[in-house]
């Protein structure tokens, strides 16, 4: 059964996680750090979504960890889950990356536009 999370309660499990399952030291936790710099192998990574499911109550695909690089990402990711959201709604609401500014101001941008930005 799913039970919404805050975010300190997310993030508190995914450092005490990477501490007890992956051997990470609390001190070189960072919370924008990539997942990929802590080491993690593939195993690891399954076992990190399948944890996580156990504890929210949710099914997340084996790729969450690539998907949400950082401990910061990935909290707000769960958060958003914890509270019902299905994943395709998540990745609608955090177009807050700057690709994703980028790629949709590109989007829609005019042809008027491009052209007068070009020429400049």
């Amino acid at each position: 059964k799913m039970s919404a999370k805050t975010q300190e309660e997310v993030q508190g499990w995914i450092i005490q996680w990477l501490e007890n399952n992956a051997g990470v030291l609390r001190e070189s936790i960072e919370l924008d750090k990539p997942f990929a710099d802590y080491r993690l192998d593939s195993l690891t990574a399954v076992e990190f979504s399948e944890d996580i499911e156990d504890w929210l109550g949710i099914e997340l695909t084996v790729t969450v960890l690539w998907n949400h690089p950082t401990i910061e990402k990935m909290t707000q990711f769960l958060v958003a889950r914890s509270q019902g959201k299905k994943e395709e709604e998540i990745k609608l609401h955090n177009s807050d990356s700057n690709l994703d500014t980028i790629l949709n101001d590109i989007e829609n941008t005019s042809e008027e536009e491009a052209k007068r930005l070009l020429n400049e």
